[in-house]
């Protein structure tokens, strides 16, 4: 099918000499899978010759463009809070992707979305209907600045599930001090259980020693757990700075693991939903065999691929056809 340069379709906009649907197509596939990828997939499906760095250089000017609108104007819309008390979820976590300065570096990743959203598969499984994700490559205070944005919108209806990271709880209590905090149950799991493999030489001691624990954890009697470790007597010098560090840990902690009572209340306890969100936003695009990133084009390519899975591709159109400005 041939095309006069006077048909809409043909009529580029900006400095790419690109129509603007074609630069959005491009912007799509590269925020979707590698460049290369993206350009096989053009030439199947349009069979238009397009080189993958053509792909990259469009995707990345986008993506720069979507992160200097004013975050109001081109962030999703946030769910509504429909009823008084309704419980919305904020979780935060990271991701290591690699770069040209041969540094891993992390992406910090944060989720919302409101209990309603929230659909059970089966015992152990999930599913959300409705999120949205901020993401940023750097330090944490600018990821804080971008994130505080929406949750500012929700206060005290907040649900705060994360690890046991400093910056992220002193920040909560600094901003959110009447929101519910919960440390991730699995996470807290995973130190006692690192502990115990480290003390317990018998395999049968240390399972039964870490189920009588796990179940007082569950019955909300955090400082019992605390007493039996303790108690107990390490060896080596290792075990014993790991035990200093899980007591430390959880007595930090033991107001935000009241798991017994937060599950007869209906809430999450977990971070599967901001772990599962680390491998759909960042690890399926941006952590593949052989990739190597500069900051500012894997920052790029992140708020592109945000802006798809917050459902709001519409200011990629809005761009390309030059009816936003950033």
């Amino acid at each position: 099918m041939t095309i006069p340069q006077t048909h809409p379709l043909a009529i580029s906009i900006g400095d790419f000499g690109i129509s603007p649907y074609l630069q959005e197509l491009m912007s799509y596939v590269g925020q979707d899978d590698v460049f290369e990828r993206g350009s096989e997939d053009i030439e199947k499906f349009l069979r238009i010759s397009m080189n993958k760095k053509q792909i990259e250089r469009v995707s990345k000017y986008y993506g720069q463009q979507i992160q200097a609108l004013n975050i109001k104007e081109h962030e999703s819309v946030l769910p509504e809070v429909e009823e008084e008390g309704e419980i919305v979820y904020a979780m935060m976590d990271g991701s290591m992707i690699y770069t040209r300065e041969e540094e891993w570096k992390e992406v910090k990743l944060g989720r919302i979305f409101k209990s309603k959203s929230l659909y059970s598969l089966s015992n152990n499984r999930n599913w959300i209907k409705d999120s949205v994700y901020v993401g940023h490559i750097g330090k944490h205070d600018a990821f804080l600045d971008k994130f505080e944005f929406f949750t500012d919108q929700y206060d005290d209806d907040l649900v705060f599930v994360c690890d046991g990271a400093p910056w992220i709880w002193n920040w909560i209590m600094a901003n959110y001090p009447k929101s519910i905090q919960i440390l991730d149950y699995y996470h807290a799991l995973q130190h006692l259980l690192f502990f115990a493999g480290l003390f317990f030489k018998e395999k049968k001691k240390k399972v039964e020693w870490v189920e009588k624990q796990k179940e007082l954890l569950w019955q909300d009697k955090t400082e019992e757990v605390i007493k039996h470790i303790s108690e107990l007597n390490p060896r080596s010098k290792k075990a014993k700075e790991e035990q200093r560090k899980l007591i430390n840990y959880y007595t930090k902690n033991k107001a935000r693991m009241q798991y017994g009572s937060f599950k007869k209340r209906g809430l999450l306890v977990g971070s599967g939903p901001i772990e599962s969100a680390n491998r759909t936003v960042i690890q399926k695009r941006m952590k593949l065999s052989g990739q190597r990133w500069t900051m500012e084009g894997a920052q790029n390519i992140l708020d592109l691929r945000i802006t798809h899975l917050n459902g709001n591709w519409d200011k990629i159109i809005q761009l390309v056809d030059g009816k936003l400005v950033a």
